[in-house]
């Protein structure tokens, strides 16, 4: 029997004003999400730890059986590797984003119009120093000679221990780039050049600045799962897909096509699909496009699927409130189809909260698909 595990990323959030007092999840319209609760099981998801709001990355490393405190090894590797950019033994590789700032406080923490020409801009001025390349997006790598033992510049997200970070709230608060601080003596000039960099960008590029996380110098080593193929449009996701051995396919953007794709790989393989709209409005603050693309999930890709003869899993990465900008600690809403069922009648977080399998963390899921 294959398993089909969606991932709704940001998919947890808080009541909003805007949506009188509901969640976006709370508010859509789902009946097909619904059909599949009624006789599924539920429950509510921690995909790290308590203490962590994840990226991500970790949380996907995480729901694939990944222990992120032991094999999570920064941002910036797989950034690259899933970009299909290289870099060289001796260089570390950071993941950075683009800011719109007025003097030096943040306006737009993920700014992507004239990423292109900025980038340009700053390969000219640093040449053989620094290299930046462009992924996807807001999103691009920094390879440069150094060390990886250097603290954040992004004040959106703070190491806790290894290379693991926890997400920070920003709406609400006037950010600046931060320091980059060495974390060892080694890696001193790795953190003065990246100061360095935040002060040329902001220089060159008037009202913008560059952003930097997830020094990292080695991809982390992951078993292989079996018979498992991703649908990623993301460089990461494409990073861990092809680091534990699952076939990489190209996700369509419309939902519709997206899930006959779908419905004809499960023919012979498992799949995951993480699907990003959700993050997006929340990190925008736009609770009521969020509500609107879960039922556009619901509707478009759910809607469109024959699930009778697979084990479904239907979860998020990571909880982003609208009302923070930011991912948060809040677990999110699990829903496993195919396994038995208990008497949850709707899928939201106030639902699920008093499902069957209680609440559960990342690392157990693969475990719970078996």
């Amino acid at each position: 029997m294959a398993h089909l595990f969606v991932v709704l990323d940001g998919l947890g959030d808080r009541p909003c004003r805007e949506l009188k007092g509901k969640t976006p999840l709370a508010a859509a319209r789902t009946p097909f999400l619904d059909k599949l609760v009624e006789k599924g099981k539920t429950g509510l998801l921690y995909t790290i730890d308590r203490r962590i709001a994840p990226e991500s990355d970790q949380a996907m490393l995480s729901l694939l059986g990944f222990d992120p405190f032991e094999y999570y090894t920064g941002r910036g590797v797989l950034e690259a590797y899933g970009a299909g950019v290289r870099w060289q033994k001796g260089q570390i590789v950071l993941r950075g984003n683009m800011a719109k700032v007025q003097g030096w406080i943040i306006k737009h923490i993920e700014w992507e119009k004239g990423i292109k020409q900025a980038l340009s801009i700053l390969n000219r001025h640093f040449k053989k120093r620094v290299k930046f390349v462009h992924t996807v997006g807001h999103r691009f790598v920094a390879i440069m000679k150094g060390h990886p033992a250097i603290t954040n510049t992004h004040p959106g997200y703070q190491l806790v221990r290894g290379a693991v970070t926890t997400a920070l709230p920003i709406r609400g608060f006037d950010l600046e780039p931060l320091e980059c601080r060495p974390l060892d003596r080694r890696a001193r000039e790795s953190a003065a050049l990246i100061n360095e960099i935040t002060a040329v960008s902001k220089r060159l590029l008037k009202d913008k600045v560059l952003l930097f996380r997830g020094a990292s110098t080695k991809l982390p080593k992951l078993k292989k799962l079996r018979k498992w193929s991703i649908f990623a449009d993301i460089p990461v996701e494409k990073a861990i897909g092809k680091l534990c051995g699952m076939s990489v396919l190209r996700k369509e953007s419309n939902l519709q096509k997206l899930a006959t794709k779908v419905e004809q790989t499960l023919r012979y393989s498992n799949v995951y699909v993480q699907l990003k709209k959700t993050d997006t409005y929340s990190h925008q603050g736009k609770p009521i496009l969020k509500k609107k693309a879960i039922e556009e999930f619901d509707l478009n890709f759910l809607g469109n699927l024959s699930l009778d003869k697979q084990i479904v899993c239907i979860t998020g990465d990571h909880s982003t409130p609208s009302t923070l900008m930011a991912h948060s600690r809040d677990p999110v809403p699990f829903l496993l189809f195919g396994k038995g069922k208990d008497s949850t009648k709707s899928f939201s977080a106030k639902e699920c909260r008093h499902g069957s399998l209680g609440t559960i963390f990342g690392k157990e899921v693969m475990q719970l698909l078996r």
